[in-house]
């Protein structure tokens, strides 16, 4: 596959797991009849969203040799439902890692929730990004977004102690959640992931009356409009989200 390897390493590691996740589901053949992917995509999608089996059939059909050409799929945006985590269930999936021993399942949930990390950035975490000398966790912002230094808040800095994070695959994260979720007794929802914990989040502090710019800021969001881009930022942000935070309390010790 010459053009998948002159594509970025990102790039190229996404086409070689989606070539990987068809062929463990329709076998490695040197040509697919019509059926042979219509079976496969229907155990795709007991697996995976639509969107995600949409990419799936994409990188196949350019890439694997034998494909029908002329075979097409398409899902409805009707069917892509964004899940947002409720606050029961995040409160629940954080009582269940914060007296866990397991440090890296607590982490990536401490992170998680209290700075609305995308999944993709969760998995770009070092061990060097928690400065717990300075109170500061740098937050490796991805898609564009800006990179951002947060304030650990001082009530649950014990909680950031020996943490297990290092940079990992966004498939492991996924199966983090997962396993965090069937400690808390969570039955799984399609949709249902880090980002719907972002958009707990979100909808937290737009209703606990965050101010917008400044929650934009706390999110590192990019597209924030022109007059924030002229806005220098401090601590001081961190400090009014943390007072309206809607899972900082959770991680508190009474």
């Amino acid at each position: 596959m010459p053009v998948v390897e002159r594509q970025s390493k990102d790039v190229k590691q996404r086409y070689r797991w989606a070539i990987k996740v068809f062929r463990a589901v329709a076998g490695v053949k040197d040509e697919y009849t019509d059926d042979d992917i219509r079976r496969a995509i229907e155990k795709l999608e007991c697996r995976y969203k639509p969107s995600s089996v949409n990419s799936i059939f994409k990188v196949c059909r350019t890439y694997i040799p034998g494909w029908p050409k002329d075979l097409s799929y398409k899902f409805s945006s009707a069917d892509v439902t964004k899940v947002i985590a409720g606050i029961g269930d995040i409160a629940k999936m954080i009582y269940a890692v914060k007296g866990d021993g397991d440090a890296m399942y607590r982490g990536y949930m401490l992170l998680s929730t209290l700075y609305g990390l995308r999944c993709s950035e969760l998995a770009a975490v070092k061990p060097e990004d928690i400065r717990l000398d300075q109170n500061i966790f740098f937050a490796r912002t991805l898609k564009g977004g800006v990179q951002r230094e947060h304030l650990i808040p001082e009530s649950v800095k014990h909680h950031f102690s020996g943490l297990s994070i290092f940079p990992q695959s966004r498939q492991l994260l996924t199966a983090i959640y997962k396993m965090i979720e069937a400690k808390a007794g969570i039955e799984h929802r399609q949709g249902a992931g880090w980002h719907a914990i972002r958009h707990a989040l979100a909808t937290g502090l737009a209703e606990n009356g965050a101010d917008p710019t400044m929650a934009k800021n706390f999110l590192r969001w990019k597209d924030t409009g022109m007059y924030e881009n002229y806005i220098m930022f401090t601590y001081r942000t961190d400090r009014v989200i943390f007072d309206i935070h809607p899972f900082l309390s959770l991680w508190e010790d009474k």
